[in-house]
């Protein structure tokens, strides 16, 4: 039989007061810092809307960029351009005025905005749901093989708060499965993407030969894969 004991008692009676008191205190900063954490806007997010002022001169440059493409590829040529940041996110907010007719669907992501930097590209969009919005970031390294370009996860973020890569892996894999150009890596983290793919004017094979992200630009050369024109549909 368990007898009490009367000196634990008071004790235990005295120590109540105290931790109800830092419950009461650090429950709710807790979850302040959550709260702050996870709505954390980052610097570098700064999305625009649509720049009218700006948008026929940024699809005629989209056009000039795609007319230059074709051009080289089609004669069997290499081509190298350069893009701006500044360039890049104007197209990505104009792009339902743009392809009207490829609108896509990202679901609870909103304001999507790409940052390049120090060999990074960085994604970052907004995400809603019921009222609660956080921004959501992908941290990204590319490099050009010659089969396949390898691209690495350096972080994901939601607001300040880092996602475990593991977390988001096996949805990925899931992903991977379904793109016959994406191919398995043995290392978490990295994706495989096979380095061939289809110019759609003229149906050239093509594939990159340098990826340079550059503070604040990208630079690329393309080139047809020699005997790689595709039958016409």
């Amino acid at each position: 039989m368990n007898i009490p004991n009367p000196q634990r008692e008071p004790h235990v009676r005295r120590w109540w007061p105290r931790v109800l008191i830092v419950l009461a205190i650090g429950l709710p900063v807790m979850a302040v810092v959550l709260v702050l954490g996870t709505t954390h806007r980052p610097g570098w997010y700064q999305p625009r809307g649509v720049d009218y002022g700006r948008l026929h001169e940024d699809k005629m440059s989209l056009a000039e960029l795609q007319e230059r493409i074709s051009a080289a590829v089609n004669a069997g040529d290499p081509v190298s351009f350069e893009i701006s940041t500044e360039q890049l996110n104007r197209w990505i907010a104009s792009r339902g005025e743009i392809w009207p007719e490829a609108r896509a669907d990202l679901g609870p992501l909103i304001d999507p905005q790409v940052r390049i930097s120090d060999g990074q590209v960085q994604i970052g969009a907004r995400a809603e749901r019921s009222g609660w919005g956080t921004v959501v970031s992908l941290t990204v390294r590319a490099k050009v093989l010659d089969q396949v370009i390898r691209v690495r996860c350096d972080g994901v973020h939601t607001g300040a708060w880092p996602v475990p890569i593991g977390w988001l892996w096996e949805s990925v894999q899931s992903l991977a499965a379904k793109h016959a150009d994406w191919l398995r890596s043995p290392e978490r983290g990295v994706v495989l993407i096979r380095n061939e793919w289809v110019w759609p004017n003229g149906r050239r094979l093509c594939r990159l030969v340098e990826l340079e992200l550059a503070e604040g630009k990208i630079r690329v050369t393309l080139e047809p894969v020699r005997g790689g024109n595709l039958p016409t549909q």
